[in-house]
């Protein structure tokens, strides 16, 4: 009789083991279904986290160069401010992989309060000075920007 107890007990625990293993499992397998929803959301905070790691170095992007001419507003360059000297550079052609490659390769800080390099730029250079300056952003036309440097 005893041992009929402890083989009936030991039947118990095994089924509700397996019982208790598969609603775990089920419900894991619910949560990830949830969380799929929420990955595009999750990558895209992933590649904002990647993109803050990066405000751990020398340059300060503090503006960005346009071209001003007859042709229509393009980026031409971010304009990079040297944290220990002062002394302002600018880095030209920029296209995305390269901004990408450039910062990595030189530790660009980049304050996001001053450039933001995924407005949409339609709607010609006065409207977008005006959304830029609006939004505490910094940018400089490139006759701007050789004033600023001493050329006429």
């Amino acid at each position: 009789m005893k041992r009929l107890v402890l083989i009936l007990m030991l039947l118990i625990s095994i089924v509700n083991f397996g019982a208790a293993h598969t609603y775990d499992a089920e419900a894991m397998r619910r949560r990830m279904y949830e969380l799929s929803d929420s990955l595009d959301e999750y990558e895209a905070n992933k590649r904002a986290e990647k993109a803050n790691r990066l405000v751990v170095g020398k340059f300060i992007v503090i503006g960005l160069l346009v071209d001003d001419s007859k042709f229509g507003l393009a980026y031409k360059a971010f304009v990079l401010e040297d944290s220990n000297s002062g002394i302002i550079y600018f880095y030209d052609d920029i296209e995305d992989d390269d901004v990408s490659e450039y910062m990595n390769n030189n530790h660009v800080k980049i304050d996001e309060n001053k450039v933001d390099y995924s407005y949409p730029y339609s709607g010609g250079e006065e409207k977008l000075r005006e959304q830029l300056r609006k939004d505490d952003h910094i940018i400089l036309s490139r006759t701007e920007f050789n004033k600023k440097r001493g050329i006429n």
